[in-house]
Parts: structure tokens; sequence; C-alpha cells
């Protein structure tokens, strides 16, 4: 890996970790609970694509 990659995936890596910080206070609310009772209902109406 050069030194380039090697800092782009520190980088990448510490945006998800921000990512997830800002997520988990929705996620341990619930309020993200509507979008996947809707995603687990479309799959189960054979509703999806698969990518």
């Amino acid at each position: 890996m050069t030194k380039v990659e090697s800092i782009e995936r520190e980088v990448i890596e510490r945006d998800w970790q921000a990512w997830d910080r800002e997520l988990e206070p929705d996620v341990s609310a619930g309020r993200l609970d509507r979008f996947a009772d809707e995603t687990l209902a479309e799959v189960e109406r054979d509703e999806t694509t698969e990518l």
C-alpha cells in the first residue's frame, strides 16, 4: 500500500466514524425505525431490486 493509499484509507475511516457518531443518537431514539420497517415490508412484498 502506498503512502497516499494509507492516508486515503485513514481519512475514509475517520469519516465513517464521524458518521456513526452523528447517526447513533437517532438510531437509539428510534428515529430510523420507520425506514427499516418500510424497507423490510418492501422486501416481504418482493418490491426490491437486487443490485
